[in-house]
């Protein structure tokens, strides 16, 4: 081990401290996002409605279509039976959760990097991912995030990494058990975490398998445990579901999005080609080497200031590198360089390599493990950064040629994001000062540019959440909006509402938080008339649905979706569908803009024809 990883003074901050700084800084977003953590219509009021419906007695896939595995939906439905249907209990749940993905987190970067990176780390996780807003609409938080099967999926999936991480210590076959249970939860949830577990997972046993030598009939042991372990979780699910409904329902609800995808064309809508980069390949791999050789540049000067001499010299007889208040005066120089030179735009760029990065950090890992000397540290800490890099790397995929931290990026780009930090703070200052330089110096330069990072997002956020002063619902439901765009309309459109006789309502083209604050169910097994849906499901089965069982009141919301190739609901897509609402019913009442026109924002109440 390099003198910067073992420096007591860096080692010896006492983990009270590090887990005081990081949950103020979590408590301090936590505060300033305050009730500001979903959308008003967007993708949100899903999770409010299913558990909701589920908590009065609607089962999953049978009386209502779910896109993703049951474990989410039935823990937020568990929620709303035991403390109250609120949207705050979900969000206690929710933070639970998160809590549980620091923990992970904080155990992993513990295990790959120093204490002072893991803190780094988990600094980064509070003030940028947990409750920040980077994109206009809310939701992409662990507050409330848009689907609460990433979330729940990530912390499983995280879990399951540290449980096969810790089976390498000791072959424990109950840990192994328990890493396959994770696994189990993960696949519960969504694909893309499960998959980034269990490729984690693999590449840590495999890895370790090919190091140390290790028989074919030792590695198989330890998958077929944690294959069985996975099993659990799957027999149980599908056990329970065959209780409510029929046995091949169960099935496929357990498969959750692998069976939702097969046949659908969901994949090539514009959104999903956008959000991956592959609209425009060479556009985007052109930016993302751009980005990647202002990275290099960060790097380079690092290694600069850090002043090293030649492999193998050793600086630890001189001061510097044991002077901690050049690295803080370097880091806040750093700091201020990068707030008030560097522009908005080029901040918002930054995630865009991260692929590369996890690539490198993997190959690095593989050479550490062949080469094995004292310098490059234990197999196991190799291991450790190969099979983070490779679970980052996977959850990467969905955005791969435009990866960011906003949007998506929350949960996908996060532990990518901690990885790179805690190469910036860890690993790299080690390099360093195995070749006669100042580690502290050189993470000093790190510091500061992750600092920078930092303060540029928080300031973006609150920019957006300062926005956020029109309270809609009540009580433990109230959030609040956007007060010249949306929320007064959608106060007014709930005060029409509630005027109309009736207690089934379905929203088009979303708005599934009308549902659930108004407390009018929709009829149908739908509740969502994006381009998803009709692509997952087809319009057939929505329009028949609606006419076995026509709500009383029909709401309209604006909404322009383009993003996924097809700007107007009843215009662009589902014809069929808004041709047979105009047959049905008649306007109760218009609140702002005529919706669905590009005229501007607007709601149209309707209710059926006598």
């Amino acid at each position: 081990m390099s003198e910067f990883l073992t420096d007591k003074r860096l080692q010896g901050f006492p983990r009270w401290g590090g887990a005081l700084t990081i949950t103020l800084a979590g408590l301090v977003m936590l505060g300033l996002s305050w009730r500001k953590w979903p959308d008003v219509l967007i993708d949100y009021g899903q999770q409010l409605y299913l558990a909701w419906q589920m908590a009065e007695g609607r089962s999953l896939y049978g009386d209502l279509v779910c896109n993703y595995g049951p474990l989410a939906a039935y823990l937020n439905a568990w929620v709303f039976q035991i403390f109250g249907g609120s949207m705050m209990a979900l969000v206690g749940c929710n933070l639970l959760v998160f809590v549980g993905i620091a923990v992970f987190l904080h155990r992993l970067l513990c295990r790959v990097g120093t204490a002072l990176s893991a803190i780094v780390g988990g600094l980064l996780l509070m003030l940028v991912f947990g409750f920040s807003q980077l994109t206009l609409i809310g939701n992409f938080n662990f507050a409330a995030p848009y689907e609460n099967s990433l979330t729940v999926g990530l912390m499983a999936a995280l879990a399951a990494l540290w449980c096969g991480l810790r089976t390498l210590d000791d072959g424990s076959v109950r840990r192994a058990l328990w890493t396959g249970g994770w696994l189990g939860l993960a696949f519960l949830t969504k694909p893309e975490v499960f998959l980034a577990g269990a490729a984690g997972v693999a590449a840590a046993w495999i890895a370790m398998a090919w190091s140390a030598g290790w028989g074919v009939a030792r590695l198989g042991r330890l998958v077929a445990i944690a294959a069985l372990g996975l099993l659990v979780p799957l027999v149980v699910s599908v056990l329970a579901l065959a209780s409510a409904m029929p046995f091949g329902t169960a099935v496929s609800g357990t498969l959750g999005s692998w069976s939702a995808l097969v046949g659908s064309s969901t994949s090539e809508l514009l959104f999903y080609r956008r959000g991956m980069g592959t609209d425009d390949l060479a556009g985007n791999l052109g930016r993302m080497l751009l980005v990647a050789a202002v990275w290099a540049a960060v790097a380079g000067s690092a290694v600069i200031v850090g002043g090293i001499r030649k492999p193998g010299s050793s600086s630890a007889a001189g001061p510097g590198p044991r002077r901690a208040w050049v690295g803080v005066v370097i880091a806040l120089l750093v700091l201020g360089l990068g707030c008030f030179v560097v522009p908005l735009p080029a901040w918002q760029a930054v995630a865009r390599p991260l692929p590369l990065a996890m690539l490198l950090i993997a190959g690095l890992a593989l050479r550490d493990l062949r080469r094995q000397g004292p310098e490059q540290g234990s197999a196991e800490i190799a291991v450790a950064r190969l099979a983070m890099a490779v679970f980052a790397g996977v959850l990467l995929l969905k955005m791969i040629l435009n990866t960011r931290v906003g949007h998506y990026g929350f949960a996908l780009a996060m532990p990518a994001t901690l990885v790179v930090s805690t190469a910036m703070m860890a690993w790299l200052p080690a390099w360093v000062v195995r070749r006669g330089g100042s580690g502290v110096r050189a993470a000093g330069v790190c510091g500061g540019v992750l600092a920078a990072f930092a303060v540029v997002t928080i300031y973006k956020s609150t920019e957006l959440l300062a926005d956020k002063t029109v309270a809609v619902g009540t009580g433990p439901d109230q959030i609040f909006a956007k007060e010249d765009w949306r929320g007064d309309v959608v106060n007014a459109a709930l005060v029409a509402i509630e005027k109309l006789p009736g207690d089934t309502m379905a929203v088009f083209p979303e708005g599934s938080l009308l549902n659930y604050l108004t407390r009018r169910r929709n009829p149908t097994p739908f509740y969502n008339y994006m381009p998803t849906g009709f692509s997952i499901f087809g319009e057939a089965p929505i329009l028949q649905s609606l006419q076995k069982t026509p709500p009383d009141v029909v709401v309209l919301v604006d909404k322009d979706t383009s993003e996924f190739g097809f700007q107007y609901f009843g215009t662009h897509y589902a014809q069929q569908t808004a041709a047979w609402l105009g047959q049905n019913y008649i306007i109760a009442q218009q609140l702002g803009a005529e919706p669905l026109t590009g005229q501007g924002f607007g709601i149209l109440v309707l209710r059926r024809r006598r």
